[in-house]
């Protein structure tokens, strides 16, 4: 019947407005990867501790790092004595403490007491990361074992393989105990440099930049940017004069004022929640590594067998 065609000429379109819908509504549900994320808690930036990152839970602590320094210098022993290292220099490099604070100056000084006696210098390391010397090793490793080590030949002198990566990098196979390794420094560090640049072009920070700017500016001081007084040519001196400890005083109350570091920190850790969702697979292996290096470390210094 002529009635029909009509209805069968519709079902494409009734098709390819369904389609299109599933499509917006798919669209729709995923974070527009350009917009600003949304902001956490904003907490009060006074110690070390309160700077804190997301991404810095993809880096191994020091005390980790040079736990698993030692141990691979220990197990990767056997590798060098097998290759004709009789006795292969183990350096003692001592208990490490754990440290804090890999983000103490990421938007400049914060507090009062510091600003007061050192202006805009900064003396020595964050509380806590002072690190002991190495104990000195029994004798210097001859260039031959330097390149084992590392794995720069294949096979010694005599003729014997050389482990691909040397008898460091089977160490660390070893410790690992067969978790596939993630090369996590230069990935991490990626993220966190996307995150920094986008957050140094969010509205939210511009705002709060423009807020402590005013606030200087009715101390009697013109910067533009929060880190202008950091780098004015006027402070170049070694230690700090008066007009500089002034200055600085004044840089942190306007912080503290406007909240300024508290609001720059939430927006970079917005990014990074952001990247971390966006590589959570990648970011996962990394986390699988290193904490098999972790594990294998602390039973290869306790005279566990690895597994």
């Amino acid at each position: 019947m002529p009635m029909s065609r009509p209805s069968r000429l519709l079902l494409p379109a009734v098709a390819a407005l369904m389609l299109t819908a599933v499509s917006c509504a798919s669209s729709a549900d995923r974070p527009d990867p350009t917009a600003e994320p949304p902001l956490g808690p904003i907490k009060a930036i006074r110690t070390p501790a309160d700077t804190a990152l997301p991404l810095d839970a993809y880096w191994p602590t020091t005390q980790d790092n040079e736990l698993a320094h030692r141990a691979g210098y220990l197990v990767g022993g056997d590798c060098m004595k097998r290759l004709g290292s009789v006795d292969w220099p183990v350096p003692d490099m001592g208990p490490q403490p754990q440290t804090e604070g890999r983000n103490f100056r990421r938007f400049g000084n914060f507090d009062p007491d510091t600003a007061a006696r050192w202006g805009f210098k900064y003396p020595g390391a964050v509380a806590g990361s002072a690190q002991p010397p190495p104990t000195p090793r029994t004798r210097t490793p001859t260039p031959l074992e330097q390149q084992i080590w590392i794995g720069a030949i294949r096979q010694t002198p005599d003729g014997r393989t050389v482990p691909p990566g040397g008898c460091s990098e089977e160490a660390d196979r070893i410790l690992a105990g067969g978790v596939r390794p993630a090369e996590y420094r230069r990935f991490v560090q990626e993220l966190s440099g996307r995150a920094a640049t986008g957050s140094e072009t969010d509205s939210r920070a511009r705002e709060a930049d423009a807020r402590w700017s005013a606030c200087m500016a009715r101390s009697g001081y013109k910067y533009k940017n929060y880190m202008d007084p950091n780098n004015d040519a006027a402070f170049a001196s070694e230690s700090a004069g008066a007009k500089e400890i002034a200055t600085a005083r004044a840089d942190v109350a306007c912080r503290r004022e406007t909240g300024l570091v508290d609001l720059l920190f939430a927006v970079e850790a917005a990014y990074q929640n952001r990247l971390i969702e966006e590589n959570a697979e990648q970011l996962g292996a990394v986390k699988d590594y290193q904490e098999a290096m972790k594990r294998g470390a602390s039973q290869a210094l306790s005279g566990r067998p690895t597994s």
